[in-house]
């Protein structure tokens, strides 16, 4: 009986390793190749660091806008990098979002827009739709933007975010909506 016992709590270790290498395959990000060959329509999710350390993460924009988000919490502020996705310097409007959000569903839009190249707005938006203006300006160098949001903002001091979810809008040349996959909020892990 005891022998019994220990193949038996052998074959159950065995069983959970095969499942936790099925949990991880499902989760690292593929190439496409195996829904090509399926000849499938199926989108292919975007590559993420979500929540792989804690106040870091980032994320590739789906087409047709490509290029990636990158958000890191330091002790003072959040800091967000968009590359690829210049800033236009025609008449279109270009306007950068990251939205944080808590275990409660409160939110806060971390958001920079300019038009014709000239930043007409940085700042937080409220989840009751209430803007509050930053001070600073963001910074734009070829086709990286790069945008802090101070925490000492009220609107920041009190969210302890565990979602996040980027978009990035350009109206050049005919509005175009680039987000992380499909859209969906992405795990975060906020900064201890």
């Amino acid at each position: 009986m005891h022998a019994h016992g220990t193949i038996g709590r052998r074959a159950a270790g065995a069983g959970a390793a095969v499942l936790l290498a099925v949990v991880l395959a499902g989760c690292s990000g593929g190439s496409g190749a195996s829904d090509d060959a399926a000849g499938t329509d199926e989108p292919v999710a975007a590559e993420t660091t979500a929540a792989g350390e804690p106040g870091l993460a980032s994320c590739e924009l789906s087409a047709p806008a490509e290029g990636t988000v990158e958000l890191t919490e330091t002790d003072d502020a959040y800091d967000v990098v968009f590359t690829g996705v210049p800033v236009s310097d025609t008449s279109a409007r270009s306007k950068y979002d990251v939205t944080l959000l808590d275990d409660a569903g409160e939110s806060v839009r971390l958001s920079a827009t300019w038009e014709s190249g000239a930043l007409t707005s940085y700042g937080l938006v409220t989840a009751d739709g209430e803007s509050v203006p930053q001070t600073g300006e963001p910074e734009v160098a070829d086709d990286v933007v790069t945008v802090s949001y101070p925490k000492s903002a009220a609107e920041l001091a009190d969210l302890v975010s565990t979602q996040w979810s980027p978009e990035v809008y350009t109206a050049d040349p005919d509005g175009v909506v680039a987000t992380c996959g499909d859209g969906q909020t992405l795990p975060w892990t906020p900064l201890g």
